[in-house]
């Protein structure tokens, strides 16, 4: 694991104490069973009956790579803004220490638009799942170099059954194969090298060629052009997940538009 990933879990370790403290899980269980959560369309928007690819536009307000990318008060428009773009799906990060997100931003998000969301965090224990699904989210990331292999699918397997779909993150073949050994169905590769946050898309591409067809590709990171998209494409993805370059982008409707070659 990188000194980022190992700065941000134990970060994230005392955050869930504190959490726990204010909340224990036991209240979250019995806040879950009293709520009527929606059922999951996650899959179903990436799962297009036509050659198009899907696209999970991402709400990121910062990163430690990136710096500065946007400012709260502006989450609902923007995720409003993807959604009339004709994104598919919605990525929205909410660690608050290094990205400056928070998980109130997915129910605000949801009074407003109606594309699904996949809450993206640094999970490391089964309190976040709970999290998650009360707050609102459709689908949650799991990273696989952050866990262990009998974790992960603990993780996947609590996550079908709260009604949340999992999208299991992997960077190497090694990860790939420990994906491989849980029933989740999405699996995002991951471009970005989370050692040296250099980008490698050919190189996602080949670990990509392994994933069995039954599966669906989720392309991460590196996305700027549509030739970049296109790669992914071919190498069988049936999504890409973008967040950088579309909080950078100037018009994010022609920016989506000219991505999906609408």
């Amino acid at each position: 694991m990188s000194n980022i990933l190992k700065t941000i879990t134990n970060h994230k370790k005392q955050e869930l104490i504190k959490r726990k403290k204010t909340t224990p899980l036991t209240k979250l269980v019995v806040k879950l069973k009293s709520s009527r959560p929606q059922k999951s369309n996650f899959l179903k928007s990436l799962q297009k009956p036509t050659d198009n690819i899907s696209l999970i536009a991402e709400i990121k307000l910062h990163s430690p790579s990136a710096g500065h990318l946007g400012d709260k008060q502006d989450i609902v428009k923007r995720a409003l803004a993807y959604q009339k773009a004709g994104a598919d799906a919605l990525s929205v990060i909410t660690d608050h220490k290094f990205f400056h997100g928070q998980i109130s931003f997915i129910k605000k998000i949801k009074r407003s638009s109606s594309l699904p969301i996949l809450q993206k965090d640094f999970v490391i224990d089964l309190y976040q799942l709970y999290e998650a699904k009360l707050a609102g989210a459709d689908a949650l990331l799991l990273i696989t170099k952050i866990v262990k292999p009998d974790k992960l699918r603990k993780f996947v397997d609590l996550a079908y059954q709260l009604g949340l779909e999992p999208v299991v993150e992997v960077t190497n073949k090694k990860e790939l194969q420990t994906a491989l050994k849980t029933p989740a169905v999405c699996i995002g590769v991951n471009a970005r090298n989370l050692k040296d946050f250099s980008v490698d898309i050919n190189q996602a591409c080949q670990l990509a060629k392994l994933i069995p067809q039954d599966k669906i590709f989720i392309g991460f990171s590196g996305i700027k052009t549509k030739q970049d998209v296109q790669l992914y494409q071919k190498a069988g993805a049936k999504a890409v997940l973008i967040g950088t370059s579309l909080m950078k982008a100037q018009n994010i409707n022609k920016f989506i538009k000219d991505l999906k070659n609408l």
